[in-house]
């Protein structure tokens, strides 16, 4: 036993099982101390290919461009200026201990570094700090407030982020740009634009999406009741979401005259967004309303089926996401409007579900660049179904759409008044703005309809500012003709390459 204690071997080995765990232990506790220190001074590259963790050009462009002049111009002649201040409502520890909440936190550092003369970072306990709680209505550890003067915006950490409507807990895309820059947007512009939402037509939203949406694009909104109130001088936007009720007119029966008032606000230079569905018509007839948009080149599709009308409903088993055909991927077009906001929407790829159709309306001449004008007033399709397509009514196809002719989809119309120039925007479904469809880090329909809100008035929008994605969710695009080429692809090439790769063996072992 001596001579195996001290033999060279054993020494030997001795010595190397100890310097290896020296070695391990070393590993080990520089790796706790560059972590430590990484989290703490925010010591990182952003090596995604979004760079998801980094600030983008558009972020600090948009907010150069749009914000800083605002807050330049507010502090003229003060001795003391004004800062925005980002306000994370926990220590600044907790906030780094966090992945999640560290995102927005980089963010917001790197805003302020960049302008270091108008944005401000703080950190105030809320739990120490009760008064502040209170003055800013904070209900959690991990709200942000926007802060700017007098006025501030409250917003909860779930606002930075985008989930899937099915599990609300794990974030699938990170929108912190986004969020930021509009909150500063609504502290440091000093007049909010309005928007009003009609109401007593039966009107229905799924979820806030598109009120969220309407927030993002930096509008303040309330509900109107047009039977009863006028349209207010400060409306900038007019939106009618999924009515069931027809507007009313002055008919010798009824005194109060809707219409008339959307007209009178149209002519003043308004701006108008209907949102419909193959539903919206079915519990009875829209004459007033329809009538009044067919003049604007607007005419949604019915059809008489055994005696009762019924409104199109657009199916395309080629290019749908569901199985029915009926939930869709919708084509941009190239004219000039539908052009510019399908760039600034990225061209990503946009969905509609449970649509109806719309045709230029009697009288609107089409045009070579694919628009239809009328009495000053033009039309122009933004967004159309695939070529494949089929106008459904009464449980019967009624009518097919082509290459040349697909069915129009969403349409911006222009008309100009002595008052100014004014738009409505007509999308044929109301699922185009619900939760999937905004929320999702892959389709373009919240860049679209911010682009198109952009377009008809409000040039302060961040169109440019998008949500990035965790992972690569580009999956969820795929179409039900994809899928079904790829599954027969995926089970017959493998066997027939094992059919063939047999037979080989076969006739070789045949003729060995």
């Amino acid at each position: 036993m001596r001579r195996t204690a001290t033999s060279r071997r054993f020494r030997y080995g001795s010595l190397s099982v100890v310097l290896t765990i020296c070695v391990i232990a070393v590993v080990v506790m520089v790796n706790v101390i560059f972590q430590t220190l990484a989290t703490r001074y925010s010591w990182f590259i952003d090596m995604t290919s979004s760079g998801t963790f980094t600030l983008s050009d558009n972020c600090r462009d948009y907010v150069a461009d749009s914000i800083i002049p605002q807050i330049d111009a507010d502090n003229e002649g003060l001795s003391e200026k004004q800062k925005i201040r980002i306000i994370f409502c926990d220590d600044k520890a907790a906030w780094e201990e966090q992945p999640v909440q560290q995102y927005l936190l980089n963010t917001a550092k790197e805003l302020a570094e960049q302008f270091p003369d108008h944005i401000v970072i703080e950190h105030i306990n809320i739990w120490n700090h009760p008064s502040l709680a209170k003055k800013y209505n904070v209900y959690a550890d991990t709200n942000v407030v926007i802060a700017y003067g007098d006025r501030h915006v409250l917003r909860p950490l779930n606002d930075f982020y985008v989930f899937n409507s099915a599990d609300t807990e794990t974030p699938i895309a990170y929108n912190g740009e986004k969020s930021l820059a509009t909150g500063i947007l609504h502290v440091a512009q000093k007049e909010t634009p309005m928007a009003y939402l009609t109401v007593n037509h039966g009107e229905t939203m799924y979820d806030n999406s598109f009120l969220n949406l309407l927030t993002d694009a930096g509008y303040r909104y309330t509900y109107l009741d047009l039977m009863n109130f006028e349209i207010p001088e400060d409306c900038e936007l007019l939106v009618t979401y999924n009515p069931t009720k027809d507007f009313a007119i002055n008919d010798g029966i009824s005194v109060k005259d809707e219409i008339a008032k959307l007209d009178a606000y149209m002519q003043a230079g308004g701006a108008y967004m209907v949102f419909v569905n193959s539903d919206t018509f079915v519990s009875g007839s829209f004459v007033n309303l329809e009538t009044y948009l067919e003049g604007w080149g607007i005419d949604f599709m019915h059809s008489e089926v055994a005696g009762i009308e019924h409104c199109y409903t657009v199916k395309d088993t080629s290019q749908s996401l569901s199985v029915d055909g009926y939930t869709l991927l919708g084509s941009y077009t190239t004219n000039e409007r539908g052009a510019a906001i399908a760039q600034s929407a990225g061209y990503n790829p946009v969905v509609f579900a449970g649509a109806t159709v719309i045709s230029p309306a009697a009288g609107f001449d089409a045009g070579s660049d694919g628009t239809y004008a009328k009495d000053g007033c033009t039309l122009y399709p933004i967004l159309t179904s695939g070529e494949n397509a089929q106008a459904w009514a009464g449980g019967q196809a009624v009518a097919n759409a082509s290459a040349a002719n697909p069915f129009i989809m969403m349409t911006l119309s222009e008309k100009d008044y002595a008052g100014g120039k004014g738009y409505i925007l007509a999308c044929t479904s109301t699922k185009f703005a619900d939760e999937d469809a905004l929320h999702s880090p892959v389709y373009g329909n919240a860049n679209v309809l911010l682009s198109a809100i952009e377009t008809i008035g409000n040039d302060r929008i961040p169109t440019s500012l998008t949500s990035k994605p965790f992972a690569d969710s580009t999956i969820d695009t795929i179409t039900v003709a994809q899928k079904t080429y790829i599954t027969v692809l995926l089970a017959t090439v493998p066997a027939l390459i094992c059919c063939v790769a047999g037979m080989i063996v076969l006739i070789r072992r045949k003729h060995a």
